[in-house]
């Protein structure tokens, strides 16, 4: 069986006119920072890196300049949360901030900084292959780190058997299991062809059981999927897969021509065979040639991939793509035509898709920027519904090209309200944004969710309970922490079923904090909201 799909595309029915759409202001967040923008004019790192959210709706960030990085948390009202590494010592700034930490002489790149909360409520911060914990208050964690110069930090590249890691692009946390950390090496078979692995116990010393000391590797040979190949993006899904994607070049492919690829495995770094073939999916648009640069999974599996390509062989003309796939890695084929839905920016000498993410409506939102040959770079917000047709509550068109809002480098969902973070900046400052998203948000309290058709869920006594259930429905649920990271999925024989009611018993060694259930009755979910 062949191992790609073969997508008919009929571009001229799929490209959006920039004539008939006329360009709208982001939909801005007026609870957000001054109008829906957290101007963040005290922090000298102009270039967006990461963000993520922790377990409160605090919002962790990292910017950099050219010889520095600088991490920072702010607030859910889009205030630099100053308690935050207040204690620790860094290199005065010309003006220093409080909450903001400086690492000097380190020059990154948007695959080369991370920075994630813990389970247990501590922040990783990494940039290149040094990671550095520390405590909620922002205080170092000295427990952490192994083979390192100081306590606290974790050289991933001082013990490194076979390849060293080049940058991190995503990190898992496995609770009592330990942490994986995964990137592309910095020297591979083909120099952008391996994935490294790492695996440290839950305080930063190197598992001797996983690998070789620690490490495994993924190496993208020609016998599966061509050669040859680049990685793009690496990411851990919420349930610990590991998936990406790259550019391949399979040899019966024009040199000019190249494919994209998908692929899922298993944290022990073996191929997982429930996707695509064994592992694998190569998408085929046709004979132009296409570069992914995103990838994101939504809550119920379904994988996006976002990208360019070239119109032709010999253009230089590029269209941002968008590619959805099923959990299995099928492409669905009732988004858009095939699976794929294109955009054409109004002049693109260079374009870049460079960050996608799915609200809980399944919504798409897609930031990309483009340039007609200088360094003169414009930003553009794609968003579209399930069926890939333009999300028209996004903004007219679903369709938003304005040059204020310069390099938004990553794209945010929280979880709870649907509404999208932005991380950018412009030439100066970095930029913190928020916008409403869907409109539709997941509006549960603490005590019960009531969906369209009045079934309720609620939490007790560490036991969920949903009403006006069928005994003969198939029932499924996931428990996720605020931030949307899954912890425990719940399958049919876990639930004890009643006359018109079914419970699900909640794990009780989970720390204090506010979590999501999400609850799946024959493929409609229905969340709440508690506090354990």
């Amino acid at each position: 069986m062949r191992n790609f799909l073969q997508v008919a595309i009929l571009s001229a029915l799929l490209l959006s006119s920039h004539e008939t759409i006329k360009a709208q202001t982001l939909p801005f967040d007026p609870t957000f920072g001054t109008g829906g923008i957290a101007n963040l004019t005290a922090i000298p790192g102009f270039y967006p890196l990461d963000m993520s959210l922790q377990a409160d709706g605090k919002i962790l960030c990292m910017y950099a300049n050219s010889s520095n990085t600088y991490a920072l948390r702010v607030k859910p009202d889009g205030n630099i949360d100053n308690t935050f590494l207040a204690d620790l010592s860094y290199e005065l700034w010309p003006t220093p901030v409080a909450g903001a930490l400086q690492f000097t002489g380190k020059l990154c790149t948007p695959n080369e900084a991370l920075i994630r909360e813990t389970f247990d409520n501590k922040v990783i911060i990494a940039f290149g292959a040094a990671i550095l914990r520390v405590k909620s208050t922002g205080s170092v964690d000295s427990t952490f780190g192994n083979l390192s110069t100081a306590p606290g930090y974790l050289d991933i590249n001082t013990f490194a058997p076979l390849h060293s890691l080049a940058a991190l692009h995503d990190m898992y946390d496995a609770h009592s299991a330990g942490l994986y950390y995964a990137g592309p090496a910095s020297v591979g078979i083909g120099n952008s062809d391996t994935i490294v692995i790492v695996k440290t116990t839950t305080n930063g010393v190197f598992d001797p059981t996983y690998g070789s000391g620690g490490q495994k590797y993924i190496l993208l040979d020609s016998a599966k999927f061509g050669y040859p190949n680049a990685i793009r993006k690496i990411m851990f899904t919420n349930s610990g897969k590991i998936l990406f994607t790259g550019q391949t070049h399979r040899p019966s492919s024009p040199t000019t021509q190249g494919d994209v690829f998908v692929a899922r495995y298993n944290l022990d770094g073996t191929p997982d065979v429930t996707f695509g073939t064994n592992g694998v999916t190569i998408i085929d648009f046709g004979n132009f040639n296409q570069d992914p640069w995103a990838i994101t999974c939504a809550a119920n599996g379904e994988v996006y991939i976002s990208g360019v390509q070239d119109t032709t062989l010999t253009s230089v003309t590029r269209q941002y793509f968008t590619f959805k796939m099923s959990p299995s890695g099928i492409a669905d084929m009732s988004y858009g035509s095939g699976g794929i839905v294109l955009d054409a920016p109004p002049v693109s000498v260079v374009a870049y898709a460079m960050s996608l993410t799915s609200t809980s409506y399944n919504k798409i939102y897609m930031a990309g920027f483009y340039t007609d040959g200088t360094f003169n770079y414009k930003n553009e917000y794609h968003s579209y519904t399930a069926t890939g047709a333009p999300n028209t509550t996004f903004s007219p068109g679903g369709l938003v090209n304005n040059n204020t809002y310069e390099r938004a480098q990553k794209l945010l969902t929280q979880p709870l309200d649907n509404k999208i973070l932005i991380l950018g900046g412009d030439n100066t400052n970095p930029k913190l944004m928020r916008i409403s998203g869907d409109l539709m948000p997941v509006q549960p309290n603490f005590a019960e969710s009531v969906s369209r058709d009045n079934k309720k869920v609620w939490v007790a006594n560490d036991a969920a309970y949903i009403s006006a259930t069928n005994v003969h429905s198939i029932l499924e649920a996931t428990l996720m922490s605020v931030d949307g990271k899954r912890i425990r999925h719940y399958n049919q024989s876990d639930f004890v079923r009643g006359n018109n009611m079914s419970t699900v018993q909640l794990p009780n060694d989970i720390p204090t904090g506010l979590y999501i259930l999400s609850v799946s009755e024959n493929g409609e979910a229905h969340y709440v909201k508690f506090v354990h």
